[in-house]
């Protein structure tokens, strides 16, 4: 158990470290004070930062076809041929996060209404709502959806919601390479992190410390060790 403290301590320091090095190097988008500098910030470079994914709906732009135009986008991407993967931690596994978990209690004197109401909310029905957010899980759902929005994106004038085919090559090819990258992309979701609330809570606080310098990545890591202990043993 000693060792183990330690060698996670260690790696958490280093990890303190390497972000600070990474911010140094301009890989993070810069804190801005107004919507003027933020909107120049990303005019001038391109989103060139790292971006952590919260929702895979964001990849569906990257496959549009780039728009031959002199006019600058409003939310322009980098001018690259490759679509980043995914990023697998130290035992392999690639990390995803839900939006809605459902689960039916072990004492529940209602289990087979429950599940019968769980199989209603992952319906194409339910899955296909605008009021959806994020990736399908419903197969037919996410064809449809994924088909939707380059259907509105085909029409070279405008955004035609009510398109009823894709009737541009260009947009037809960005919805088949997109569904292949997918289908590839989510099967290789395998770990969904479980974490205390609090224990985020108090991992955050302190890491503030360390990035306006008043402590070290080593003051943080013992001073996290201690607080997270004290309240796990409560």
């Amino acid at each position: 158990m000693t060792y183990w403290r330690y060698r996670v301590r260690g790696d958490f320091a280093q990890l303190l470290s390497r972000l600070e090095q990474h911010n140094s190097k301009g890989y993070f988008m810069p804190k801005t004070d107004s919507i003027d500098e933020l909107t120049q910030d990303v005019f001038d470079n391109h989103r060139n930062y790292y971006y952590k994914e919260h929702v895979s709906l964001t990849i569906r732009n990257i496959f549009l076809p780039k728009m031959n135009t002199s006019v600058p986008e409003i939310f322009p991407y980098p001018d690259i041929d490759e679509i980043i993967g995914l990023m697998a931690n130290s035992e392999g596994k690639s990390m995803f996060n839900c939006f809605h978990a459902y689960s039916i209690n072990s004492n529940s004197q209602n289990k087979k209404l429950a599940w019968e109401f769980i199989k209603f909310l992952l319906s194409k029905k339910m899955q296909t709502s605008l009021t959806f957010a994020g990736t399908p899980v419903n197969k037919a759902a996410f064809y449809e959806t994924s088909k939707a929005f380059f259907k509105a994106y085909s029409n070279a004038d405008i955004l035609d919601y009510l398109a009823t085919e894709i009737n541009n090559v260009d947009y037809l090819d960005a919805y088949n390479n997109y569904t292949v990258f997918m289908d590839e992309y989510l099967n290789n979701l395998d770990f969904c992190p479980v974490y205390d609330e609090k224990v985020k809570e108090i991992v955050g606080k302190e890491i503030s410390h360390f990035f306006n310098r008043s402590m070290s990545a080593e003051e943080i890591t013992n001073a996290l060790q201690e607080k997270v202990q004290i309240y796990l043993n409560e």
